[in-house]
Formats: structure tokens, C-alpha cells, sequence
């Protein structure tokens, strides 16, 4: 069975991202997503012992991690930005690691703009219950184990040339002023609930 991938043409109009530039990036998401789903049919019909089976198994993680990063990052922005509220436990949490929400975005934002090519990630730590803020090179280096991504910023050129050149620092500002704070509330009560579920497992 294909994945359809998601439609998130609601995002157009969005502030600081034109639609010529969002267009393009949709596009490239649906390459993902095409190439994803090649690589299933393949897999599902090659046998282990073809070469084919071992290329398409190494570069697999490129492609999954290219849908569900672009799928995450999508889903945290909107058109109809609402400043995280001071008293979430999502709030609480980034002042318990970084101090204040101002000292939280300052970090977001360096990590944002100053690397290669990859991915700026808000994530959780399960095991040490706090907040990490880390860089993820291309699609897969740089990950952390057992971490939960609840904030993701595209940094690669293609999410912020068309309207920002090689100025990424403005990119990553902008990128700050339209996060959907409610989406990124619900991934933080989900895996801190995951979090609490575990421990009562054991």
C-alpha cells in the first residue's frame, strides 16, 4: 500500500514565507514521499540476497526521515501565530533547562542559523526528563536515542533561499514568529505522558 503523504497547502499566505517559496518546498516533500514509496515496492519484492535489497536498505533512513521531518516541521507552523502560554508544562520545562523562554528561542534560533545543512530539533530527553535543543546534519546524524522531536526547523537552502538568499539568521527568525505552539504542546503532553506510562511499568 502507497503513503499518500499530507496536503498542507493551509500553510500558503503564511508570514515571512511566500507562496512561491512554500510551493517549492511541498514539492520537494512529495519527491520524498515518491521516493519512499519506490523504495517499499522494491523492498517488498527483492529478495535479501540482491544487492539491490542492501543499497536500497542504506539509503532507506535518508528518505523516512526526509518524509517524517518534513511531515514534523509542516505540522508546527501557522498562519495564526499564538505565543506559547507562559503556564504550559512545555513552558515550565524550557525555563527549568534554559532559564527563560528568551534564553529557550535565543539558543533555537543560534542552532538555527549558524550549521550546515540539516535540521534544528526541539526534543525530549525521556530518560533524563528534560529538554535538548540539537542539530541534526542532513537526515540522520546527530539524532539522539530514545529523544522525541516536538519542534522541527527545515535548514536546508531550499526552505529559505527563494525569500531569504543566504541569510539564514533572518530565516530562522521568522521560522520563530509562526510556530504552532498548540501543535508542539500536544507532542510534549503526548511523550511526557509516554514518559510517566513507562515508569509506572516498571
Amino acid at each position: 500500500m502507497s503513503y499518500r503523504g499530507q496536503n498542507y497547502s493551509r500553510l500558503l499566505g503564511m508570514p515571512g514565507f511566500t507562496d512561491e517559496s512554500m510551493n517549492i518546498h511541498f514539492k520537494l516533500y512529495e519527491g520524498y514521499v515518491g521516493h519512499f514509496n519506490e523504495m517499499i515496492d522494491i523492498l517488498n519484492g527483492t529478495d535479501r540476497d540482491n544487492p539491490a535489497y542492501d543499497a536500497i536498505k542504506e539509503k532507506f533512513a535518508w528518505d523516512f526521515n526526509g518524509v517524517r521531518l518534513h511531515e514534523a516541521y509542516f505540522g508546527n507552523l501557522t498562519k495564526d501565530y499564538k505565543a506559547l502560554n507562559p503556564d504550559s508544562g512545555l513552558a515550565r520545562e524550557m525555563v527549568k533547562t534554559y532559564g527563560s523562554l528568551e534564553s529557550w528561542a535565543n539558543d533555537f534560533w543560534e542552532v538555527s542559523s549558524t550549521r550546515g545543512a540539516g535540521w534544528a530539533v526541539l526534543a525530549w530527553d525521556p530518560e533524563g526528563k528534560s529538554l535538548i535543543n540539537l542539530w541534526i546534519k542532513g537526515h540522520e546524524v546527530g539524532t539522539l536515542f530514545y529523544c522525541v522531536s516536538l519542534l522541527v526547523n527545515d535548514c536546508f537552502d531550499h526552505a529559505y533561499m527563494t525569500d531569504y538568499g543566504d541569510d539564514r539568521s533572518d530565516y530562522a527568525e521568522a521560522f520563530l514568529k509562526v510556530i504552532d505552539w498548540v501543535e508542539v504542546q500536544k507532542r510534549f503532553d503526548s511523550v511526557v505522558q509516554l514518559s510517566r506510562e513507562a515508569e509506572y511499568a516498571l
